[in-house]
């Protein structure tokens, strides 16, 4: 009788608790990925690759934080674009003496070390492994964008939209559904023969500024370093 009961108990506790299951899994809420079809991965970067400004003169200062061979540590920094397209950005101390200065446009680049001069160097193409276009476009606080050509193959890969240039493999994974929204999070795998996925370069965009069209704080990491930086002024001429 006892063994029969405590059976029977046993019975009650388990359908018991398979109901309770049930029921916490029927009203967990279910989290959708929406995934982007052909043409509105071509739709979204079309809007997205759309530059918001004409070139212009721009004055800006900003906080920076870097781990690179140049230099470590938070400092202030001025940034300076023409009208050309030319720019320069100064990394200064505390007491106003250059860190790090930055001279170039989107084909060359100098960089010069005061107290580290073995890393000044001109002639750079590229920078942290990026083409110097696309550092120049962060610098302007413009969205990163590959170079639009007839060869590049665009698709969807999840919820991530890609294209594929000659040298890169560009993944982007929106902050939301509309086509300019941020925060936006790219990955840079190269393409090249013989090149790793560790070589990969991550942007991440946040903060962006609807009414001004330009991304607040910015950071660039990849195997060379790690540059983040935060617009504190800026004002286009």
């Amino acid at each position: 009788m006892q063994k029969s009961y405590a059976s029977s108990l046993i019975h009650s506790i388990l359908i018991f608790s398979l109901l309770v299951l049930v029921t916490a899994c029927s009203s967990t809420p279910k989290i959708s990925i929406k995934v982007a079809s052909q043409a509105e991965a071509e739709k979204w970067l079309s809007r997205y690759c759309a530059k918001p400004h004409p070139q212009s003169e721009l004055l800006g200062n900003l906080v920076m934080k870097a781990n690179t061979q140049e230099f470590k540590g938070q400092y202030p920094a001025s940034l300076h674009f023409d009208q050309g397209g030319a720019f320069q950005l100064e990394v200064t101390n505390i007491i106003g003496g250059t860190l790090v200065q930055l001279k170039g446009n989107d084909q060359a680049l100098a960089i010069t070390v005061p107290s580290k001069p073995k890393y000044s160097r001109t002639g750079i193409t590229h920078y942290l492994g990026l083409e110097l276009s696309v550092l120049a476009e962060l610098l302007h606080g413009d969205l990163p964008c590959p170079t639009v050509e007839a060869g590049n193959k665009i698709g969807v890969e999840g919820a991530r939209i890609v294209m594929e240039t000659a040298n890169w493999k560009w993944i982007f994974e929106r902050g939301g559904v509309d086509e300019r929204e941020v925060p936006v999070h790219v990955r840079l795998i190269p393409q090249a023969k013989g090149a790793s996925i560790k070589d990969q370069i991550e942007m991440s965009i946040e903060g962006w500024d609807v009414d001004a069209s330009y991304a607040k704080k910015v950071t660039v990491h990849s195997p060379e370093g790690e540059l983040k930086w935060t617009w504190r002024t800026r004002e286009i001429k």
